[in-house]
């Protein structure tokens, strides 16, 4: 079981850090945020057997949740230790600077994800499409699976999966 580091403990990141620890695939979730408050708040809420407030210098795997602006030099902390990174962010420039990272990431044969915020944004286009498409819907889902059958990557091990599914239902 892998402990997952959140930086970022907005909205966003509360509600991947909830998501979290409701996997058997993660022990602890490590809260990191610039308001200790704020980070407190969301760790608290979580259970303090599930998580806690870290600078997230001590995981296995980091989600950078914060405003988009900083992901980048976050990233290339993270990553220069040999962390694996997952990014929110979806600003031009910053998604940019993140994809400069490929070398670092390369070099420490580390993942770096980029763009892992459009997801949900292209779910709820995907749902819009399906209310508009679909004329009765039994039932229409979003899940956060530990084991993805719905999504295979030739050649790509990771030491944990997860994949974002949409699970639509017509009425039958």
């Amino acid at each position: 079981m892998m402990r997952v580091g959140v930086v970022g403990a907005g909205a966003v990141g509360a509600r991947a850090a909830r998501q979290l620890v409701s996997s058997t695939a993660v022990a602890r979730v490590l809260i990191d945020d610039q308001d200790e408050a704020r980070a407190s708040a969301v760790a608290a809420s979580l259970g303090e057997d599930q998580a806690s407030v870290s600078d997230s210098r001590d995981v296995d795997v980091a989600l950078l949740t914060m405003p988009g602006a900083q992901h980048a030099a976050r990233a290339r902390e993270l990553l220069e230790r040999g962390v694996p990174v997952v990014s929110v962010a979806d600003g031009i420039d910053e998604v940019r600077a993140l994809l400069d990272l490929d070398a670092v990431a390369r070099a420490r044969e580390v993942s770096l994800v980029v763009g892992a915020g459009f997801s949900p944004g292209l779910t709820c286009v995907l749902m819009v499409w399906c209310r508009d498409s679909i004329a009765e819907m039994f039932s229409a889902a979003v899940a956060v699976r530990p084991e993805p059958d719905c999504v295979t990557i030739t050649g790509f091990e990771p030491r944990a999966s997860f994949a974002v599914c949409t699970v639509i239902e017509p009425v039958r």
